[in-house]
């Protein structure tokens, strides 16, 4: 028992450390906390023991999940599906374990009574700070002078942040002030914003990166969950991308050195490499790229600063791998030979691309689409499948592999509609089999192509009593003939079984395979085919007897 084991005061430190790491405010914590109650609830937890101050677990959630639980260092704690984060599978081992000192109501109450002590705290702490002003005029004759604001507001924003949650838990203080980051301080920038559209779009830009930058400098220095900062990353992101629109009015001479000053600050996302970061911080990249700073002068030069880069990065290592920074080299040089019309350059830029970055592809299509170069897409979505097709007869991540079709398939399907004719989208489905089977299958159904469908079923094995009688009858009724090979099919995977009970199902089959061959007026084509199966198995002397019984022979 649990109460051998252990303490009650160590179960009560584990639960405020535990509670330390969630934040009641955030949605994804809510749900995380929710789910793993849910777990608890329904008793998925079992072989608990404890060894060297370790609780060991195994939480059931459509498959075993082994938790170890460190006692003294509870943020160590892991799962063997979500390794060192923290999840649902660990919160519900610490549930379970609670159960059995305490009541487990205590432990919802505190949760969800802390929200209303945390918002107590902050209206109190605001009472208490002296008002200063955050927001006031900025030249705007320099793209420093603007870094140089920021950068003094964010000086005075982690102050104020730092003691307005003075007296939480580091780990919820460091998660509040990180959502923070995205919210309050990224909003206190744009209050300063320029009232003249494009100096205004470039000024929201260059916040929008700033904030970027200040985000993964506190995260990477304070530990925070992924999940939270993935959640925070998509945030900004949707507030530029609806905020960074393509303007077609002329520049003055000062917002020309205004944009061209500001090349600089961007090329910092380049350097946004760990984890999630990459991804959201190139996402911004191109979409700056695209809208603001579109003039094919600008791109061009700049496309020749990051080649040569790429080639002293390349001189300098004897053995040249693609690492972080210059996976973010190509994918930038990729989006400027798009954005410079010269897609063969563009694909051969690609090709340096790892084989499982299929995101930067992905962001072209989507952009040939909103852009409605509709022959474009194609060869940007033939291009991306036919990199992606030998990846899947490889052994592995077949969850990943099913997600990555499903994707291309959603933008075939956009393709198809837009240009009114399915070719394309059918190709791909074949190609991309056994993972479309199902997208394939139906659209065969739906559109009535039955004879498609029929040897889409002899590809994975046709199996007439897993499809209902009604079913089977829209067919007879379409193209009865189309049904001939898979009943052969289905009746030699049968009599391969070679037990009492598939020859029972074989003779079934059998019966059913005549009737066709009857309705179709070809029973000698019927009687040349049983002859040949029964001399075939004549030394199987059960079939031979189930099929005397099943009266399709006689003594």
């Amino acid at each position: 028992m649990l109460q051998h084991e252990l303490t009650k005061e160590d179960v009560l430190y584990m639960s405020e450390h535990f509670l330390s790491l969630l934040d009641p405010h955030s949605q994804i914590d809510q749900a995380l906390f929710k789910e793993s109650f849910q777990l608890f609830r329904e008793g998925n937890i079992y072989n608990t023991n404890v060894k060297d101050d370790v609780l060991f677990a195994t939480v059931y959630d459509r498959q075993e999940v082994q938790v170890t639980l460190e006692l003294d260092f509870v943020n160590l704690s892991e799962c063997s599906l979500d390794g060192e984060k923290l999840c649902k599978h660990v919160l519900a081992a610490f549930f379970y374990v609670y159960s059995s000192f305490a009541s487990i109501s205590d432990v919802v109450h505190q949760f969800e009574g802390r929200i209303q002590k945390d918002h107590l705290q902050i209206q109190k702490q605001k009472q208490l700070e002296t008002p200063r002003p955050t927001v006031r005029n900025v030249s705007l004759d320099s793209v420093s002078d603007w870094l140089e604001w920021f950068e003094a507001q964010y000086t005075f924003f982690l102050s104020k942040m730092k003691k307005a949650f003075s007296h939480f838990h580091a780990s919820l203080k460091e998660r509040m002030i990180a959502e923070r980051i995205v919210s309050d301080y990224y909003e206190t920038l744009l209050k300063n914003r320029p009232k003249k559209l494009r100096t205004a779009q470039l000024y929201t830009a260059l916040a929008g990166v700033t904030t970027m930058i200040k985000l993964h400098e506190f995260s990477t220095t304070h530990f925070i969950n992924e999940d939270f900062i993935i959640e925070k990353l998509e945030q900004l992101i949707s507030e530029l991308d609806d905020e960074l629109m393509p303007l077609l009015e002329s520049f003055t001479k000062n917002e020309l050195k205004l944009f061209e000053e500001s090349i600089e600050h961007f090329d910092s996302l380049l350097h946004l490499t760990d984890g999630a970061f990459q991804y959201f911080s190139m996402l911004l990249y191109r979409i700056i790229w695209s809208n603001v700073l579109q003039h094919k002068e600008w791109i061009t030069a700049h496309d020749r600063v990051l080649v040569e880069k790429l080639k002293v990065i390349a001189r300098k290592q004897k053995d040249y791998t693609v690492n972080s920074f210059t996976h973010s080299l190509i994918i930038a040089l990729i989006h400027f030979a798009y954005l410079l019309d010269a897609d063969d350059l563009a694909f051969q830029r690609a090709e340096a691309l790892p084989d499982g970055d299929q995101g930067t592809l992905f962001f072209l299509i989507e952009l040939t689409y909103e852009e409605d170069q509709y022959e474009r897409m194609a060869r940007w979505l033939d291009y991306a499948k036919e990199r992606f097709v030998p990846l899947l007869k490889r052994e592995g991540e077949y969850r990943l592999k099913r997600i990555i079709t499903d994707k291309f398939l959603h933008y075939y399907i956009m393709y198809s509609d837009a240009v009114q004719s399915d070719t394309a989208l059918i190709r791909a489905m074949k190609q991309m089999l056994p993972y479309t089977f199902y997208t394939y299958n139906d659209y065969l159904l739906t559109t009535e192509n039955y004879k498609g469908w029929a040897e889409l079923q002899l590809l994975v094995g046709f199996e007439p009593e897993t499809h209902g009688q009604q079913f089977l009858r829209k067919i007879e009724k379409a193209d009865r003939s189309v049904l001939l090979p898979l009943y052969h099919q289905a009746v030699q995977r049968a009599i391969a079984e070679k037990n009492r009970k598939a020859y029972k199902l074989a003779v079934r089959r059998l019966k059913k395979l005549r009737t066709h061959y009857r309705q179709l007026k070809k029973v000698e084509k019927w009687e040349t085919y049983f002859a040949f199966l029964v001399k075939k198995h004549r030394r199987l002397r059960a079939f031979q007897e189930e099929l005397l019984k099943g009266k399709l022979i006689h003594d």
